[in-house]
């Protein structure tokens, strides 16, 4: 920040390269009331001492390690958490985190975690086929049937398909 004020500049940046091997975590919108959310307070937790900083929208972090960016994807707007290694430029604003350090530390696997935990889309499940015979009765199918999610939709098509069937036998 000296060279901003010394040279009259109205901000300065980092623009991430890959041979820098400086990742740049971005935390949107994390910071309410000057206190971290849980997923930024859990981030934090698990980085070594390193520099850290406010984002330009005061609601957000900027946490910088040296590593390299874990393959699988660079951000997830669920969380707010983004991460860049190369071809992506950060506004600075030299508004420190607390006490944090003044120098950029070293990976300790916290860009795995975190990349894994915030970034990665989680699979969805595939839903279990059983290949056993159901024990339930009819009725106790139906009655769950009409429980579900979507039950009034299934009680609707039910009485469509009765009201069928009864028109058949009594005009067939």
């Amino acid at each position: 920040m000296q060279a901003r004020d010394k040279y009259l500049f109205t901000g300065i940046g980092l623009m991430f390269t890959e041979e820098s091997e400086i990742i740049g975590l971005d935390i949107d919108n994390c910071l309410v009331n000057g206190k971290p959310n849980n997923i930024a307070a859990a981030i934090l937790k698990k980085c070594p001492p390193t520099y850290v900083e406010i984002s330009p929208s005061g609601t957000g972090l900027h946490i910088f390690l040296r590593g390299r960016l874990p393959p699988g994807g660079n951000r997830n707007s669920t969380h707010g958490v983004e991460m860049y290694g190369k071809a992506r430029y950060f506004t600075m604003t030299g508004k420190r985190w607390l006490d944090c350090a003044n120098e950029i530390a070293d990976d300790n696997g916290a860009l795995s975690w975190i990349h894994s935990q915030y970034i990665l889309k989680k699979p969805r499940q595939k839903a279990r086929v059983s290949s056993g015979i159901s024990t339930l009765t009819d009725e106790k199918l139906l009655e769950l049937a009409a429980a579900a999610r979507d039950g009034a939709q299934f009680n609707l098509l039910s009485r469509k398909r009765m009201r069928r069937s009864y028109g058949c036998i009594r005009n067939g």
